[in-house]
């Protein structure tokens, strides 16, 4: 049986935003959608409420005897223990992955770019699908964000290039290979390595491997775009000496070096001007005009776009502007992420101040992996809180939230930590901008603000 032939899909952990995308790439493609999780909120709901998708909540052995004509697309979200995936097993349901329905239904027949690495991956997927598609060259993408100038994460297109955000996280439940082995990239574009999800990768020579595990499906003729700044990148590509390859960053060992102050420059001569701030998301248009350039795109057109493009959702974006403070939503959990945020901050607003509300929410942020980091990346605060969301106390070795706020206050920060959201709203006064860091919805606090 040839389980791809289906034209019934149903998602299981829809409302993640790689899977929203994914289901509306495939709605688009004329799949009839379907899909069920456990909650939602904006901007998934709204995504997916907007484009007629129905949510089935929460998760039962119900939805899928309902919906058994469906080959059911099973999110990495989900586990052994899911009443849905159980019934799935016990009746012999035809059952996938995302990255493996991609693989099988669509990408041999395109032009993959592959935007893969640690940080950087959405804002640069978003970029890249811009500029191609303010080039006319109607790019399909799925990205794991919501693109401002798209207001979509997906979007199937008539082009022969499909942009995709490769994330090194494990497939599914069954496969526990990082998705991006199945995209079978004709470019991959990688920001850096660093070490993340340690849940899965327990030292960098693991993170190492699994970029291995992509770059040795690179055709000869293709073509890696790496940020050269980072060691464990030129490790990773010292062993692919026949693979054309195309470096960037800051150093002078890089093919194009890049500075940034007001403009973006690469060797000294091409300027580039962006609405995004901080030397990260230089970095990331660089990236972005280098392969503008390889796909035939004129220096103007890809300067023009990178000059109009407005950003990612919820990627150091402004969402409230007062008399008295700046408020910014972002993404942010790695040290290193955070860290490069508030410097661009610090870089764009010189002599404000900087109040930051953190949720320790993902695997590896919940854990004490990142400790010693997360507290030097907190000494470029003014003020810190921490929303404990209870997490921490469901994992082995949680972040040790009191050691970070002890920390802080010795050195004369301000630290609060906070378990219900209505006291964050105290702690953050008077400071000329806060940002929040999560991958949630910090219990509704974003709201409470507006």
């Amino acid at each position: 049986m040839n389980i791809f032939g289906n034209k019934a899909l149903y998602f299981l952990g829809i409302c993640g935003t790689g899977m929203g995308n994914a289901a509306i790439y495939f709605k688009e493609k004329g799949f009839n959608i379907k899909g069920s999780d456990n909650a939602v909120y904006p901007p998934m709901s709204d995504f997916l409420l907007s484009n007629d998708i129905k949510v089935l909540m929460p998760y039962s052995r119900d939805n899928i005897s309902k919906n058994a004509g469906c080959l059911f697309v099973v999110g990495n979200a989900i586990s052994r223990g899911n009443p849905e995936l159980e019934h799935i097993l016990e009746n012999r349901l035809p059952y996938t992955s995302f990255p493996e329905l991609l693989r099988a239904v669509e990408l041999f027949s395109k032009k993959s770019i592959v935007v893969a690495g640690t940080h950087g991956k959405t804002t640069l997927s978003s970029l890249i699908s811009y500029i191609m598609a303010s080039a006319g060259l109607d790019p399909g993408f799925i990205i794991g964000g919501i693109p401002r100038d798209f207001d979509t994460g997906a979007h199937a297109g008539s082009g022969e290039y499909i942009v995709l955000e490769g994330d090194e996280y494990d497939t599914s439940f069954f496969d526990k290979r990082p998705k991006f082995v199945h995209y079978v990239p004709d470019i991959l574009v990688l920001t850096g390595i660093e070490l993340d999800h340690t849940d899965i990768y327990p030292d960098i020579q693991r993170v190492e491997y699994a970029f291995h595990q992509v770059i040795r499906t690179i055709p000869e003729n293709g073509l890696i775009i790496a940020c050269g700044d980072y060691p464990a990148v030129q490790r990773v590509l010292e062993s692919y000496p026949r693979l054309i390859r195309i470096t960037y960053g800051t150093g002078s060992h890089n093919d194009n070096t890049v500075s940034y102050d007001k403009n973006i420059v690469i060797n000294g001569k091409i300027i580039l001007e962006s609405n995004l701030k901080g030397l990260h998301n230089a970095l990331n248009c660089t990236a972005a005009y280098l392969l503008a350039r390889h796909a035939g795109i004129s220096e103007q057109d890809a300067a023009g776009a990178i000059a109009s493009f407005r950003g990612v959702k919820r990627r150091l974006e402004l969402f409230l502007e007062t008399p008295e403070t700046l408020f910014f939503d972002d993404f942010g959990h790695h040290p290193t992420a955070i860290e490069k945020t508030v410097e661009a901050l610090r870089h764009s607003y010189p002599g404000k101040s900087v109040c930051a509300v953190f949720e320790p929410k993902t695997n590896t942020t919940r854990t004490n992996v990142f400790l010693e980091q997360y507290k030097n990346v907190f000494l470029l605060l003014d003020c810190l809180v921490i929303f404990d969301n209870r997490a921490l106390k469901k994992v082995i070795n949680p972040l040790d939230i009191n050691g970070i706020k002890g920390f802080l206050e010795s050195r004369n920060i301000k630290c609060a930590i906070e378990t219900d959201p209505a006291c964050i709203l105290k702690d953050i006064k008077g400071f000329d901008i806060v940002v929040l860091f999560t991958s949630g919805s910090m219990g509704g606090l974003k709201d409470m603000i507006k």
